[in-house]
């Protein structure tokens, strides 16, 4: 059970990856459209060094929503590791995570009017993938 509660470490990861893969595409994007006359180099390094410093001061901004995702995170698995015991029924917890957390980062982005966010339940989807390789 420990080792299936530490895995959802692998989801918030890839979470933020996903968020910060959001925002490099936006600035790499805003970089490549304008005159802004710099080498290919210059570009990648600003947007990705750029991309890093703003991703953490939007979840530094943002704490207190980032909090709360992972402690549901945990307090759900836990719940349904409770409820659906065995090997057998890790696809199940697994989907019926990807359903609870999927529909959050949809209502969360059309609350916040980001569409750019409904990326995130893909994210998520493929590291649940990555974690129930881990876990089977």
């Amino acid at each position: 059970m420990k080792n299936h509660l530490l895995s959802n470490w692998i989801n918030i990861i890839g979470t933020v990856a996903g968020f910060y893969s959001i925002i490099l595409f936006m600035a790499l994007q805003q970089l490549f459209t304008g005159e802004r006359g710099f080498t290919f180099e210059t570009v990648v390094f600003e947007t990705i060094g750029g991309s890093f410093v703003y991703t953490y001061g939007m979840l530094v901004q943002r704490l207190t929503y980032f909090m709360v995702y992972i402690v549901s995170h945990f307090f759900i698995d836990y719940i349904l590791l409770q409820l659906l015991k065995g090997k057998e029924n890790l696809t199940k917890r697994m989907n019926i995570e990807v359903i609870i957390f999927g529909g959050l980062f949809v209502g969360y982005a059309i609350k916040e009017d980001a569409f750019n966010l409904l990326i995130l339940p893909f994210v998520f989807v493929i590291s649940q993938w990555f974690r129930k390789k881990k876990l089977a």
